[in-house]
């Protein structure tokens, strides 16, 4: 990798990294899950989507309107677009 060259001790920060960062994405998911926990509909409801998907219903029926649940997925959806692409070309840095 590249980006190691440029560390004092790669193979002791590396490994570092990897698992800080790991920690920190669980600890965003969990912040993002108890919320939707606290709201969540009837599980059989989600259980029963045409299309399996429930977290467009989700959002749906937290916000209570097709537009706020369609703001919401836009977001999440929007999101996860730049993040593999930052993924993708932050490798590469010279």
């Amino acid at each position: 990798m590249m980006l190691t060259n440029r560390l004092q001790n790669p193979a002791r920060e590396v490994p570092k990294a990897i698992v800080l960062s790991v920690a920190a994405a669980g600890v965003t998911g969990v912040l993002y899950l108890i919320p939707i926990l606290f709201v969540l509909p009837d599980i059989q409801m989600l259980l029963d989507v045409a299309n399996g998907q429930p977290i467009g219903l989700i959002f749906k029926t937290v916000t209570g309107s097709a537009a706020g649940g369609f703001g919401l997925l836009f977001l999440l959806l929007g999101m996860s677009f730049p993040i593999s692409q930052d993924g993708t070309s932050t490798d590469r840095v010279p």
